[in-house]
């Protein structure tokens, strides 16, 4: 039988295993070229008290110190960046970003440089009960909060002084990976089909998408109001799917109904997840004209996360052999492919947010 953990990133055990190593190592994803970035801390509180978020804002900064190599841990190289450093003044566009399933709101920290440096603002939070650390089923069940994390993400920096000054109101999109993407399609618009998926999976209970979901309790009988009700944000302009996990959960007819640009980036190696009922399925249900497709050929799904370490994979292969195809081919190869995603995804934003 397939790894059913392979689907939404489940599979980060052994990032969380030696990221709490108390030694950090300096090997970075590369050296550093172009302007600076400044990232800074975020927190979004819960009136509520019951789903606080923290996270990462990464924008352009015109301060000239040296940048320091921050986020790595001795499998997932660090990345380039100047914390806390002062915001270059001006407005630019911004990117939330939402991680997979079990992941963190420094997945795509790579992504969160590259952006900064072309000028834009890129924030990611972590969603409760999804992350490396917070695995509570009862809260990963509950799809609909993702995008109203992002929703309430947003509110956050718009009110905030200095952030509410340096955003292009016009030019909010949201982008995501695996979990992740189906997240940022619910806050284009999508909603769930509970019955649907329930049915669908009833017919292929092993696939990798339907036994992963359903050790999660994704489709659970109580949830299925709350999985129809719509989530869309209209100050989100464009969404970016990345290897999107869970396509077979949300009505057709809301995907067709979409009004907003799409970008969707899959992974052809598809070992992780299946893409014709994902990526592949997504996009044959979208408005042609708002679609956008990118498949680089030899994707996999986990180089979407950063880069590993030239020791990541032995590492895995000693203490977690299970877990080790997360650094297949994710060194030099994985960077390559990060530089045609951003490529990627900043023409999909300049083109279609302006």
């Amino acid at each position: 039988m397939k790894r059913s953990h392979s689907l939404l990133s489940l599979t980060l055990t052994a990032a969380l295993g030696v990221a709490a190593w108390a030694t950090w190592p300096q090997a970075a994803q590369s050296s550093p070229t172009g302007p600076a970035v400044g990232m800074a801390r975020l927190a979004v509180d819960d009136p509520a008290d019951r789903r606080d978020l923290n996270g990462w804002i990464w924008y352009p900064t015109a301060s000239d110190a040296t940048e320091k190599v921050v986020m790595g841990n001795p499998v997932w190289a660090g990345v380039h960046g100047l914390e806390d450093a002062e915001p270059k003044t001006g407005q630019y566009p911004l990117l939330l970003v939402s991680h997979g399933m079990y992941g963190h709101n420094r997945n795509q920290a790579w992504l969160g440089r590259a952006l900064a440096q072309r000028g834009y603002l890129v924030a990611a939070v972590n969603h409760p009960g999804s992350t490396t650390r917070d695995r509570r089923p009862e809260e990963s069940r509950r799809l609909w909060e993702r995008p109203r994390d992002l929703s309430r993400l947003l509110d956050t920096l718009l009110a905030d002084p200095v952030w509410g000054a340096r955003i292009d109101a016009s030019r909010i999109a949201a982008a995501g990976h695996s979990l992740g993407g189906l997240t940022v399609m619910r806050i284009a618009g999508a909603v769930g089909d509970n019955l649907r998926h329930r049915e669908t999976c009833a017919d292929a209970p092993d696939a990798i998408d339907c036994s992963a979901l359903a050790q999660l309790n994704i489709g659970h009988a109580a949830d299925t109001d709350a999985l129809a009700a719509s989530n869309r944000d209209p100050r989100i302009k464009a969404v970016v799917s990345m290897d999107l996990g869970g396509t077979q959960t949300l009505a057709p007819t809301s995907i067709q109904a979409i009004d907003i640009p799409v970008l969707v980036m899959g992974a052809p190696r598809g070992k992780q997840i299946e893409q014709a009922r994902e990526s592949l399925a997504l996009e044959a249900l979208l408005e042609p004209s708002l679609l956008t497709s990118f498949h680089l050929e030899d994707t996999g799904h986990f180089d979407y996360l950063g880069v590993c370490t030239e020791r990541g994979l032995a590492i895995l292969l000693d203490e977690e052999p299970e877990d080790a195809f997360i650094c297949e081919q994710g060194t030099t190869a994985r960077a390559e492919k990060h530089a045609a995603f951003v490529g990627a995804i900043n023409g999909f934003l300049n083109a279609r947010l302006n």
